[in-house]
């Protein structure tokens, strides 16, 4: 998505539209990445989760040190998971294979730290599509197509994905 004074990227259009409006609305790159963030865990939620963990690497041309930085967004596993007792489908899929989200604070210490926006402005086009729905795009559906018996192992999932289930590109999902 083009702007007067910038460009914004994603794997979704709705994504880039997010981190577009916040730019516009005076935020910086920082702020537009936890918008696109927060966007791609509603309508491309595969690609992005705040739920998980990650790692940001960027260039702060404000901190005057000519150095490319990164952000550590790793969390741990659950402090009472024994390894010994877990089943190696366990450790892949499902709940024993989570691990504690580190995504989220890494999100929270990146706006204190450089963001010029809140929490909730940035998340405010991600909430939006979760209350009130959005077209779903061709990677979620085929994400969901291949994932379906997975998804209906799991209740909540499957209520989310799955009930009723997606049938075309542009379809709206709530």
């Amino acid at each position: 998505v083009g702007a007067h004074q910038g460009l914004v990227t994603s794997s979704h259009a709705l994504a880039s539209m997010a981190g577009n409006r916040i730019l516009c609305q005076g935020g910086n790159a920082f702020d537009a990445t936890v918008a696109i963030m927060a966007t791609l865990n509603v309508v491309e939620p595969m690609s992005s989760s705040i739920a998980g963990n990650g790692f940001l690497t960027f260039y702060n041309a404000k901190a005057k040190t000519n150095q490319v930085q990164a952000l550590n967004m790793v969390g741990a596993s659950p402090h009472k998971v024994d390894p010994t007792t877990i089943t190696q489908q366990e450790l892949a899929q499902g709940p024993k294979a989570a691990v504690v989200p580190g995504v989220f604070g890494g999100v929270c210490d990146l706006l204190t730290k450089l963001g010029t926006c809140t929490l909730q402005e940035t998340f405010q086009t991600a909430i939006h599509y979760a209350s009130q729905g959005h077209p779903i795009g061709e990677a979620m559906l085929a994400a969901i197509r291949a994932e379906q018996q997975t998804l209906q192992a799991y209740p909540t999932s499957a209520k989310v994905f799955c009930q009723p289930t997606p049938t075309q590109v542009g379809q709206l999902v709530t």
